[in-house]
C-alpha cells in the first residue's frame, strides 16, 4: 500500500503483534502509548474533522497476563471524555453465548472482563455477520469485538460492525466504516406529546377536523390535514430544541455572573427567575422528546435522564438500521437503494411462491368439541359503544400507536378525543 503510514508495539521483550495502517489522505493516527496489548492514539479523520481515541487490542493467552490488559483499561477510562473506541482481539469471553460450540464457560473466564467493562461503563458495538470470530476446527469462540464508552454512543452517528469470512485464517476480521453514507430521505411523520401542551394545539385540531359524514374515509382524510398542522407546528415551535436549551443554559450562566456584585437590581432577579422557568419548560421538553424517541417506559420526566434517553435511542436505531446486507451470492451491498431492492425483491418471491391446499378442520369434528352458547355468540358481534372505544383507548400506553402506520400515538387520540 504505497503512501500508507503505520506503527507497531514493538518492544525490547516481544515484537510487535499490534499494526495500526493508516492512509495520511484520509486519516491521520497519532500514537500516545503502546504495550505488548495494546496501542492507544488519536485518529483525525481528515474530511469531516472528527476526531476520537482509538486502542487496538491484542490480549495475551492465559487469565493472569491479561489482568494488566483490564488495569489498564480501566485506568484509560477515568480520564477519558471523548469518543472512545477499543477494538481488536481480546482473546475472552463475555458471556456463556460466546462459545456456542467448544467447552463449559467458566466463570473464571468472563469474570476480569465483565468488571473490566462494568467499571469502564462501555459496551460493545452492534455487529451483524458471523456468531463468531474464531475457530480451530471443534471450538467456535467470539473473542474479537470493538468496545466503545457513553461518548461515542452520544456523539457518533449509529454504527455497526460487520463479521466478515475468515478466509484463510481462523480469526474473521472485523469491519466497521466511521464515516457511512447518510439516510437522506424523509423521515415519516411522528406525533410528540409535548406538542399536546402548545396553546395553539387544540385550537389547530379543532379547526382542522371537519365534521361531515364520510366514515373512515372522511376520519382519513381529516387525520392528513392534521398531520400536516402538527408537522408545521413541531417545525415552528420545536425544531432544534436541543440548541434553544444550550443557550439557555449559557444565557442564565452570563446572568448569573452579572448578578455577583451588590446591590442586585430587581430586574436583574426578575430577568434570572425567567429565565430559569423557561430552561426548565425547554428542558422537559427535550426530554420528553428523547424518551419518546427511546421508547422508554419506566423512568419518569423530570429526572435529568436526557443523556440517558438519548443514548438509548441511539442504541435502537444502531440496532434496528440496516446499513449493509449480504447476499446470497455471497457479496456485501452498503448502498441504501440497493438494499431497498434487494429486500423488496427478497420477499416478493418468498411472497409469491405457491403451496399446496392447506388442510382445514371438518365442521363434525368442530361440532363435537366445546362451542359456544347463542348468548356467547351474539355477545361477540354485538355493536360496541363510544364509552367501550375510550375505556380501550385509556388502557393503551401514550406512546402506542393504534392507528398503526399514520404516526399518531394514544396520548393524541386521549386529548383530542372530545374533538374527534
Amino acid at each position: 500500500m504505497p503512501g500508507w503510514e503505520w506503527c507497531r508495539n514493538d518492544t525490547n521483550e516481544v515484537r510487535g503483534r499490534i499494526w495500526v495502517v493508516w492512509n495520511p489522505t484520509m486519516v491521520k493516527f497519532t500514537r500516545v502509548e503502546s504495550s505488548v496489548q495494546y496501542v492507544h492514539g488519536l485518529v483525525d479523520m481528515q474530511q469531516s474533522g472528527f476526531k476520537f481515541l482509538f486502542t487496538a487490542v491484542y490480549g495475551l493467552h492465559t487469565i493472569a497476563t491479561r489482568s494488566s490488559l483490564w488495569e489498564k483499561v480501566k485506568q484509560l477510562s477515568t480520564h477519558i471524555r471523548e469518543p472512545w473506541m477499543i477494538m481488536g482481539y481480546f482473546n475472552s469471553i463475555f458471556a456463556q453465548e460466546d462459545r456456542p460450540i467448544g467447552s463449559q464457560v467458566q466463570l473464571e473466564e468472563t469474570k476480569d472482563f465483565r468488571e473490566c467493562m462494568i467499571h469502564s461503563n462501555i459496551t460493545e458495538l452492534h455487529t451483524v455477520g458471523r456468531q463468531y470470530t474464531w475457530n480451530n476446527g471443534h471450538m467456535f469462540s467470539r473473542i474479537d469485538r470493538a468496545l466503545v464508552n457513553d461518548e461515542w454512543v452520544i456523539r457518533m452517528p449509529p454504527l455497526q460492525g460487520m463479521v466478515m469470512e475468515p478466509l484463510f485464517s481462523d480469526h474473521s476480521p472485523l469491519s466497521i466504516e466511521v464515516e457511512t453514507q447518510r439516510d437522506l430521505r424523509k423521515k415519516p411523520f411522528r406525533f410528540y406529546n409535548c406538542l399536546a401542551q402548545h396553546p395553539d394545539f387544540k385550537p389547530t385540531i379543532q379547526t382542522s377536523w371537519q365534521r361531515q359524514n364520510g366514515g373512515m374515509q372522511r376520519v382519513w382524510n381529516n387525520l392528513k390535514i392534521v398531520r400536516r398542522e402538527m408537522q408545521h407546528l413541531n417545525n415552528k415551535e420545536y425544531i432544534g430544541v436541543t440548541g434553544k436549551v444550550q443557550q439557555l443554559r449559557s444565557k442564565l450562566m452570563a446572568k448569573q455572573n452579572q448578578m455577583q456584585n451588590t446591590p442586585i437590581p430587581q430586574h436583574m432577579i426578575e430577568e434570572k427567575k425567567e429565565m430559569r422557568a423557561q430552561l426548565t419548560k425547554w428542558s422537559l421538553i427535550e426530554e420528553s422528546i428523547y424518551k419518546q424517541k427511546s421508547r422508554m417506559q419506566w423512568l419518569k420526566l423530570g429526572d435529568s435522564n436526557t443523556a440517558y434517553f438519548f443514548a438509548s435511542m441511539k442504541g435502537r436505531k444502531t440496532e434496528n438500521q440496516i446499513i449493509m446486507l449480504t447476499k446470497e451470492d455471497g457479496t456485501i451491498i452498503r448502498n441504501l437503494d440497493d438494499i431497498t431492492k434487494e429486500v423488496v425483491g427478497f420477499y416478493k418471491g418468498l411472497l409469491g411462491k405457491s403451496i399446496s391446499p392447506m388442510p382445514t378442520m371438518h365442521p363434525a369434528a368442530m361440532r363435537d368439541g366445546p362451542v359456544l352458547t347463542r348468548t356467547q355468540q351474539l355477545a361477540l358481534i354485538q355493536h360496541f359503544t363510544t364509552e367501550d372505544v375510550l375505556t380501550a383507548l385509556k388502557g393503551i400506553y401514550d406512546n402506542k400507536a393504534p392507528g398503526g402506520a399514520d404516526g399518531f400515538n394514544a396520548h393524541f387520540f386521549k386529548h383530542t378525543w372530545t374533538t374527534i
